[in-house]
């Protein structure tokens, strides 16, 4: 698969930021952790017990959570950097596999996931991409399963353009100096609504206390 030259700023950003990240995405934040307490809450909810599949895993943080409840979780990665945290911080769990690679060119039919999970990967997927992520993440899991998704409201931390394509970019500096453009799709839990309702009609969508996340929950009744 080839990508177009803002996807693979994007992956390089996130190659270069993996050391990091843990830090400035607030996993070390107490306050910021506090907010996260509504999608903690739901994991043992939906997932105990379930064969997960997650998406866009980064460092494994909530590969870790999600392990401590589910049967077992695949998670995959593009970013060698991230992979390699991950695993570190998962090594001690025997129901963990974390591969690295490309999340459309691996196809897990096989695995039965029962379950998929995806945190803060919504909005970086280009719009017109979001049909065929939906469909191939689809197309792992049994029917019947459930997803738990999550991702921002607002986001304006970083200087902000909108692409012809309608996609939203924000321009990252990482410590060193190095700018990227990374795509950030910011989506209402209305929007959100209705992308997924022709595939389940009770779509679940908490807000965030400090409201600045949207979670939704769905079960795969519809192909």
């Amino acid at each position: 698969m080839e990508y177009s030259s803002s996807v693979f700023d994007q992956l390089l950003y996130y190659e270069h930021r993996a050391e990091i990240y843990d830090c400035t995405a607030g996993y070390q934040d107490e306050v910021v952790e506090q907010h996260r307490a509504p999608l903690k809450n739901l994991i043992p909810q939906y997932f105990k017990h379930r064969s997960v599949y997650e998406v866009a895993c980064g460092t494994g943080y909530w590969t870790e959570i999600i392990a401590k409840f589910c049967k077992s979780v695949s998670a995959i990665d593009i970013s060698e950097n991230m992979v390699k945290i991950a695993r570190r911080r998962c090594g001690y769990l025997n129901n963990v596999q974390i591969f690295k690679g490309d999340f459309y060119r691996k196809n897990f039919i096989n695995h039965n996931f029962n379950a998929a999970f995806h945190h803060f990967w919504f909005s970086h997927i280009p719009k017109t991409e979001i049909t065929k992520f939906i469909n191939h993440l689809h197309r792992q899991l049994q029917d019947d399963s459930v997803i738990v998704m999550s991702d921002n409201i607002v986001h304006s931390t970083y200087p902000e353009y909108f692409h012809q394509s309608g996609d939203r970019y924000e321009l990252r500096t990482l410590p060193n100096g190095n700018q990227y453009r990374v795509i950030k799709n910011l989506y209402s839990p209305e929007m959100i609504s209705d992308l997924l309702i022709k595939y389940d009609g009770n779509i679940n969508i908490q807000i965030s206390e400090d409201g600045k996340m949207w979670i939704a929950t769905y079960r795969l009744t519809k192909r």
